[in-house]
């Protein structure tokens, strides 16, 4: 049984997605507009190109007044490595790499070829190993950063 449970597209200008939970995880992109995710009570802002990855059973919502637009998806995947308690954010690369994956995931979902759930879980990797790389160049607290600048440049 293959990793990616569902794959869809907010393709109107979206205004509110009600609080709601999955049992599995899910990740947004967000493609268009900005606002903010309501997830777990915390008010988490978000613009073009940023990337969400929800835990499982975490209530959460996103709203925005000038509306918006994101693909999303959910999986389930036990080796799956991050925090089961908050959300993570992180942004697609300057050339919007993540987000050609994602359209390809959302394509092969879809249209449901012979051999799709290999395919899915094919590109369920690659966006892992994105998600692996974002992650790794979350910017750090100011003062950590200056703390680890001092240590180095000794």
């Amino acid at each position: 049984m293959g990793k990616i449970k569902y794959v869809g597209q907010l393709y109107d200008n979206t205004y509110r997605v009600n609080m709601h939970t999955h049992d599995m995880w899910e990740v947004v992109y967000y493609t268009q507009g900005h606002g903010s995710v309501n997830a777990g009570g915390k008010i988490i802002p978000f613009a073009e190109n940023d990337i969400f990855i929800i835990p499982p059973n975490l209530p959460h919502m996103d709203y925005s007044d000038t509306g918006f637009k994101n693909y999303h998806y959910t999986f389930w995947d036990p080796d799956f490595s991050f925090s089961d308690f908050s959300v993570i954010k992180l942004q697609d690369s300057s050339h919007h790499d993540f987000l050609h994956m994602l359209k390809q995931l959302y394509t092969e979902f879809h249209m449901r070829r012979n051999n799709s759930e290999r395919i899915l879980d094919g590109l369920y990797d690659v966006l892992y190993q994105y998600i692996l790389s974002f992650s790794d160049s979350i910017p750090q607290n100011a003062y950590v950063s200056r703390m680890i600048d001092d240590i180095i440049m000794r």
